[in-house]
């Protein structure tokens, strides 16, 4: 019990002398004079990351605590905020964002040309059909229309309209209206030397 006493005995002698000294500390300290009326104190609220093109918003980025208002001007220059308050002047330095890159695929058809290669004429000896008629240049689709699935690839779609034709001509085909990746129907033109005619996709 006595060692009890006496360990509050020492406590409470120790706070009279930490008491004591706070309180010569207290007295002893000098203030700092200050007057708001002749400062403004700028303080930033958040990071100086612009957008490239961004309008810069000062007030945005920072604040000024000032007893009246301030002579305010600032301006961008070389990555940097410089700001001018009642003379004086500061530059903060800032980053800029990199640019956000959307990838996207963009499909683009181009017109180009596929050569359908003319039959081997048969002979005159031939016994199916006359010279003639053989020589008459002719254009014809076994099929005037074709369906496919949206995103069929489209050398798919050629390759099956290609086979639609029927000539002893040359034959220039123009898929260049087709979309596969898009729902509808498109026109596929074979344009020959003599003749012509067109057939229908359908992207479903």
């Amino acid at each position: 019990m006595s060692r009890m006493l006496f360990l509050i005995l020492i406590l409470l002698f120790l706070d009279l002398i930490a008491y004591q000294i706070l309180k010569q500390t207290s007295d002893e300290r000098i203030p700092y004079p200050l007057s708001l009326d002749k400062h403004a104190f700028i303080y930033q609220k958040k990071d100086l990351i612009l957008d490239e093109d961004e309008e810069f918003r000062f007030f945005e980025y920072f604040g000024i605590l000032s007893a009246k208002e301030p002579d305010l001007h600032y301006r961008k220059e070389n990555d940097t905020i410089v700001v001018i308050v009642n003379d004086r002047t500061i530059c903060f330095p800032y980053t800029v964002k990199e640019k956000e890159v959307i990838e996207h695929e963009t499909v683009i058809i181009k017109e180009v040309p596929v050569y359908l290669k003319q039959p081997e004429k048969e002979t005159a000896q031939s016994p199916k059909e006359p010279v003639s008629v053989l020589n008459e240049p002719y254009l014809k689709l076994r099929q005037s229309k074709y369906s496919f699935p949206a995103e069929t690839e489209i050398s798919t779609i050629i390759e099956a309209v290609r086979n639609a034709v029927e000539t002893n001509e040359t034959v220039t085909v123009d898929y260049s209206q087709v979309n596969p990746n898009v729902k509808g129907e498109y026109p596929v033109y074979f344009l020959g030397e003599v003749h012509s005619c067109t057939l229908n996709v359908e992207i479903f």
